[in-house]
């Protein structure tokens, strides 16, 4: 007899050992995170936040001052499906230059911003 690991069990201890399981937030200066995502600032006035595949909700705070958007509103975050598709309107709070929101488990984020 031999002993062999369940393969559904590996993939497990895979994916948890990728995720945050604590929850703890980690500053990465511009951003701040309980998360994995990857933040698209390359148009102007609107954002995608896409959080990486198997990602458990998570929170974040924005800082729009260290990435170049100082003294911008943050006017909609709005979850997308697959698709592109609405989904129902994530609540976001404003303070200064600093932006938080929770994520839902959406596909992504757009983010608008105007002056």
């Amino acid at each position: 007899m031999r002993w062999a690991a369940d393969p559904a069990e590996e993939d497990n201890l895979l994916l948890q050992s990728r995720q945050n399981q604590a929850g703890k937030t980690l500053d990465f200066g511009p951003v701040a995170t309980t998360g994995a995502f990857r933040l698209d600032t390359s148009h102007t006035g609107e954002w995608v936040l896409t959080p990486l595949p198997d990602s458990l909700p998570f929170a974040i705070q924005i800082k729009l001052d260290q990435l170049g958007a100082a003294g911008l509103k943050v006017t909609r975050v709005q979850p997308q499906d697959e698709t592109g598709r609405d989904l129902a309107a994530a609540p976001c709070e404003q303070i200064g230059n600093l932006v938080s929101f929770n994520t839902t488990g959406a596909f992504a984020y757009r983010i608008w911003l105007s002056p």
